[in-house]
């Protein structure tokens, strides 16, 4: 085999960005052991290479062309539904769900306002979307993409089709949801202002679209582009290439799209310390909530019982209201 068609090879089957994402974590490893400017330095020279190689890689399935065919060039989509919907997925079912992802849903229950909250699982979520490509299902159907890849997928085709509201099943809400959010162009959470964690920045790159985890915009084509490129690409290929590959894929009309780009700098200041709580379930600091904070990102992945079991944390004093 030619040197050119090994490079391809690797290429294609993702090897080469296995590769990348091996050299990042071991140096964001390192980094957090004992920092140094050279450490730093390869973090950010990996972390460029790999946005460049996926910037090629998506600009290599995206045909301004083909989808203008697909979609009427310079038109939204007609949404042709009045209801505004909050929906949140948990794939097993809400009742066969973690605790903490009960107490999140309840949250997104007692303050939804007047908004319709749809709780998703495997059984209904063709209720909602009826032209879900198959490709993709196949995939999910045949274990070769995740759950989570596949969500990553669904809740583009939720925000494409309704005027909505994506949160994760382990975002837990404050206080009444915004009205605003709803009539937002786009919106997502402040990046510049999330994740304190140190050095997070080198091995996640800034994403100036936000988090996927609360997604919401009236601008209905940059989803539309979105879904050209994951449907374009797995009807090609068989795995996922990458964890992030939905906000590359929204990085990537961020980059090249004016219009998006142009609304997508408008996102008002939102919840700036929606991260915080991650990492104090085993604390007793208490966190800092503003005016402009309305979710709270948890995560299932902890052991919750002991922290719920002293009174004293505050995540117990935040949860207090919800729990049995």
């Amino acid at each position: 085999m030619k040197i050119k068609e090994f490079l391809k090879e690797i290429t294609n089957k993702g090897i080469y960005l296995t590769f990348l994402n091996h050299g990042i974590n071991k140096s964001y490893n390192y980094m957090l052991k004992k920092p140094n400017n050279f450490r730093k330095k390869m973090l950010y020279i990996l972390q460029n290479k790999k946005n460049k190689y996926m910037m090629n890689f998506i600009d290599s399935l995206f045909n301004q062309e083909e989808f203008n065919q697909i979609y009427n060039k310079n038109d939204e989509l007609v949404n042709e539904h009045s209801k505004k919907y909050i929906f949140t997925l948990w794939w097993q079912g809400v009742a066969n769900a973690p605790k903490i992802v009960q107490i999140c849903i309840n949250s997104i229950l007692k303050n939804s306002g007047d908004f319709n909250v749809i709780i998703l699982d495997k059984n209904n979520i063709c209720n909602y979307v009826d032209d879900i490509d198959h490709h993709v299902l196949d995939l999910l159907n045949s274990n070769k993409i995740s759950i989570t890849n596949f969500s990553d997928y669904f809740r583009l085709k939720l925000l494409e089709k309704y005027d909505c509201i994506w949160l994760d099943s382990t975002i837990f809400v404050l206080k009444e949801i915004p009205k605003d959010y709803f009539n937002c162009e786009y919106i997502s959470v402040t990046l510049d202002n999330t994740w304190g964690i140190k050095y997070r920045n080198y091995i996640f790159p800034r994403f100036p679209i936000g988090e996927v985890f609360f997604l919401s915009g009236t601008y209905k084509k940059y989803f539309s582009k979105c879904l050209f490129v994951f449907e374009k690409y797995y009807s090609k290929y068989d795995f996922a290439i990458d964890y992030f590959f939905i906000y590359y894929i929204m990085l990537y009309f961020y980059y090249n799209d004016s219009e998006i780009r142009k609304i997508i700098d408008k996102i008002p200041i939102n919840n700036k310390h929606v991260a915080d709580f991650i990492y104090y379930f085993d604390t007793k600091k208490t966190i800092t909530i503003d005016d402009c904070d309305v979710f709270a990102k948890l995560t299932y992945k902890i052991d919750l019982e002991s922290v719920l079991n002293d009174k004293n944390t505050f995540l117990h004093k935040l949860l207090s209201n919800y729990l049995d």
